[in-house]
């Protein structure tokens, strides 16, 4: 626990450490030209947990990080786990991050990050996904202290160890010596386990205002039933806001596929030419789709993967297009073979008398490849024979297009509030080898 000067925040900090569910640690606080103030609080602290030890330096240079360097070096832990002196742990946090560590070198949880107003939210973040690695790489994140850990004997294999942080943050600085090494076991554990009071959201509070603030959160989430509720919120708010950032990422990547393809390129990007880890031998997996496995585009299904734009959000049934057309890049595996089928299970928005027929247009690399109508409204299976293109290489992509004839709006008719342009929805979509096709409705 790194601290400095009159910090009045320290005391709570120290008592969520001393909170957790796993009991067998050392606290070493590691005083970077702490104030008489500080040195007092410890000594007090120290008095009642023999676990506490108290490292006093003089004030070191830039934020203090060789004396963090110099308090790790004479630590006796297998692990190591920071808390800064305005941030809090959840009781959890030291049992979930040593799980991690038996099997990882370096490893962080989730933490929640309170504003001055009290707003709370947490980001997913893992150093292995794209965009994520590059958002670390460019300051616009960070992992904070408070959710992050180590394997002791890894510091000790680094090149460094703490050192003066320019042109990072002191976290990230370290933080990328373990992501940068190849040989390092890294792991981003999705359970939030730790609090955030960001310093740099209340230079304008005094030591009071502060302490009185991260003496309530502690309060608050040493309540068990408090503490469900704040996680249970922020969890929520953390998958929907995910969900959206992923999708528009996908998207986004799925167009720049999608225009190499028209621009006659002989070959499509792959996830791993953007993925900035490329080098340490763990590129991001590019999805392809099997033959015989179905996309499906309901709540929990996996066209984000392959959606290029044209969806709306997803509903229990599947997702219906919003506007006259959607378009999915489909990456697929060598065991596909040429030439294939398509299975296409979909649905219209038919509303007599105002619609009473919806029909749209399937191509393939931007060949047309069938039109197909519905009257009922209910789910419909139809088979498309996708294009021979003889010389295609295994994992290619196919590029799907739809172009849906009509559309309605339901809130120009009194049906609902809904403003969206609804013709035609997809349920799921398969490739099929050839030879593979079933007995549903066959088109070409």
């Amino acid at each position: 626990m790194p601290t400095h000067g009159d910090r009045p925040t320290l005391p709570f900090a120290v008592r969520s450490a001393l909170a957790q569910t796993e009991s067998d640690f050392e606290l070493i606080i590691s005083g970077d030209g702490a104030a008489d103030s500080t040195r007092e609080i410890v000594r007090e602290l120290a008095a009642v947990d023999d676990r506490i030890r108290f490292n006093e330096f003089p004030k070191g240079e830039q934020r203090g990080e060789l004396n963090r360097g110099r308090s790790v070096a004479s630590s006796h832990g297998k692990f190591v786990a920071y808390l800064p002196d305005d941030d809090l742990w959840m009781p959890q946090h030291l049992a979930v991050l040593g799980d991690a560590l038996e099997e990882a070198d370096f490893a962080h949880t989730m933490g929640i990050s309170v504003a001055r107003d009290g707003t709370a939210i947490v980001d997913v973040f893992d150093a292995l996904v794209f965009p994520d690695a590059t958002a670390l790489r460019t300051n616009s994140f960070a992992i904070r202290n408070c959710v992050a850990g180590h394997r002791r004997d890894a510091y000790d294999a680094l090149p460094h160890g703490w050192r003066l942080s320019a042109p990072y943050s002191p976290d990230t600085w370290m933080w990328l010596q373990f992501l940068d090494e190849p040989a390092i076991r890294y792991r981003s554990v999705k359970r939030i386990t730790a609090l955030g009071l960001p310093i740099e959201l209340r230079t304008t509070m005094s030591g009071e205002e502060r302490a009185g603030e991260i003496r309530a959160w502690l309060e608050r989430i040493s309540d068990a039933a408090r503490r469900e509720e704040l996680l249970a919120r922020v969890t929520a708010e953390m998958l929907e806001r995910d969900h959206r950032a992923s999708r528009r990422v996908r998207e986004r990547f799925n167009a720049t596929r999608l225009r190499a393809l028209r621009d006659g390129h002989g070959s499509t990007p792959g996830f791993a030419v953007l993925d900035p880890w490329l080098e340490r031998g763990r590129p991001l997996p590019d999805p392809v789709v099997h033959a015989g496995e179905r996309v499906s585009f309901d709540r929990f299904g996996d066209y984000r993967l392959y959606a290029v734009d044209g969806f709306s959000e997803p509903e229990g049934w599947g997702c219906w297009i919003d506007g006259a057309r959607a378009d999915l890049v489909l990456p697929f595996a060598a065991d596909c073979g040429p030439p294939l089928s398509l299975q296409l299970v979909f649905r219209g928005m038919v509303v007599s008398p105002m619609q009473p027929v919806v029909s749209f247009d399937v191509f393939v690399n931007d060949r047309f490849c069938a039109t197909l109508t519905t009257q009922s409204g209910a789910d419909e299976t139809a088979i498309i024979e996708l294009p021979n293109e003889p010389g295609r290489r295994p994992s290619e992509v196919l590029a799907i297009r739809i172009e849906v004839h009509t559309a309605l709006r339901p809130s120009e008719h009194g049906l609902s509030p809904d403003t969206r342009r609804l013709g035609a929805g997809l349920v799921s979509l398969m490739l099929l080898a050839n030879g593979a096709a079933d007995q549903s409705t066959r088109t070409s």
